[in-house]
């Protein structure tokens, strides 16, 4: 079962990035700085609704594991032929499985769009600086004669 689940969740992550960055397939760019301010909140506002859908399967899915494993399935004269096949122990066991894809599969997108969201707000940040605003951050200078480098502290002042 572990396998089963550790294979599902690579597949998931693999469907996830297979078909190129996000900002490629939406607006036809190659770079998520060619951007508009307005297309950035807008991807902005749909990757944090996607994050609390993707939270809200994961719950699901955890309720659907504790269902699996606590509650009694009975099988009566109304149940289907798929119910009376498999049998009250095997619907529980369904109901499992069912719940761990469920949990893996939001994990990993809430994962994904967590880090596209924090792209997301980096580059609002860096490409859209608020008036007044003040910046510090480390940086490495090299000397491109004497071949050195030193760490520093770089200060911006948006005006």
């Amino acid at each position: 079962m572990k396998r089963i689940a550790l294979a599902s969740s690579l597949l998931l992550l693999i469907s996830l990035n297979s078909s190129g960055q996000w900002y490629q397939k939406k607006y036809q760019v190659n770079d998520i700085n060619a951007l508009s301010l307005e297309q950035l909140e807008e991807s902005l506002h749909e990757s944090k609704s996607n994050t609390y859908i993707s939270l809200g399967i994961t719950g699901v899915g955890g309720l659907l594991i504790l269902a699996g494993l606590y509650l009694p399935y009975e099988i009566n004269d109304e149940s289907s032929f798929w119910e009376q096949v498999v049998g009250s122990k095997g619907m529980s066991y369904v109901t499992t499985g069912i719940g761990v894809f469920c949990v893996a599969g939001g994990i990993i997108s809430t994962f994904d769009f967590l880090g596209r969201t924090s792209k997301i707000k980096n580059t609002i940040k860096k490409n859209y600086p608020v008036p007044s605003s003040l910046n510090i951050s480390p940086k490495i200078m090299f000397n491109k004669y004497s071949r050195t480098s030193c760490a520093g502290v770089s200060l911006t002042i948006n005006f």
